[in-house]
C-alpha cells in the first residue's frame, strides 16, 4: 500500500511539473495580436476614441512604473480622449508604434513586452513631441476578441532602443 501511495506522488509530482505543451495555434494568436496592435495604431492616427477604448477589457489598469501609480484604464482613457478629438478635427496628427520584444501566449491569455513609440504634431505650431516607452501587456480573449486587462508603462525608452536590438 505505501509502494502504491509513493508511487501516486510520484506521478502527481512529474505532473505537476512537466513542462506545458505548445498551443497548436500560437501562429493564429500571434496573429491576431499583430492585428490588434494594428488597430490600436489605427485608431491613434484617426483619433477614433471609441475604437481605442473598445481595446480595453472593462476592468483594465494601467500601471504606471515611473509615477508609482495605478489607476483604471477608464479613467486613463478620460484623460487621454482630448488628444484624440483633437486629431479627429485635425488640430493634431498622431502615429504609433509597436515593437514587440517578447511574447507568452495561450489560448486564452497572453503576455508582452516590448517598446512603444508615440508622436504628435501640433497642426498649426508644427511642433513635434516623440515618446518612446518599455511596456507590458496582459491580454485575455473573450468573446472572440482580444481586450487589454493590463497596460504597464514601465519607464522611458529612446530611439535606439525602438530601432535597436532588444
Amino acid at each position: 500500500m505505501r509502494y502504491i501511495l509513493k508511487l501516486s506522488l510520484v506521478f502527481i509530482l512529474f505532473g505537476l511539473s512537466a513542462p506545458i505543451p505548445a498551443v497548436a495555434d500560437d501562429a493564429e494568436t500571434l496573429t491576431e495580436l499583430k492585428a490588434y496592435w494594428r488597430e490600436s495604431g489605427r485608431t491613434i492616427a484617426e483619433g477614433d476614441f471609441a475604437g481605442y477604448s473598445a481595446l480595453y477589457h472593462s476592468d483594465a489598469v494601467l500601471v504606471m512604473d515611473e509615477v508609482g501609480k495605478t489607476i483604471p484604464m477608464s479613467k486613463a482613457l478620460a484623460n487621454f480622449k482630448q488628444g484624440f478629438v483633437d486629431t479627429k478635427a485635425g488640430k493634431i496628427s498622431a502615429s504609433v508604434g509597436y515593437k514587440v520584444i517578447k511574447t507568452n501566449i495561450g489560448k486564452m491569455t497572453a503576455h508582452q513586452t516590448g517598446i512603444f513609440y508615440y508622436f504628435q504634431v501640433d497642426n498649426e505650431t508644427m511642433k513635434r513631441t516623440d515618446f518612446y516607452q518599455h511596456f507590458e501587456a496582459l491580454f485575455v480573449k473573450k468573446d472572440g476578441k482580444w481586450l487589454m486587462l493590463m497596460d504597464r508603462q514601465m519607464g522611458s525608452a529612446d530611439r535606439g532602443d525602438y530601432m535597436g536590438g532588444n
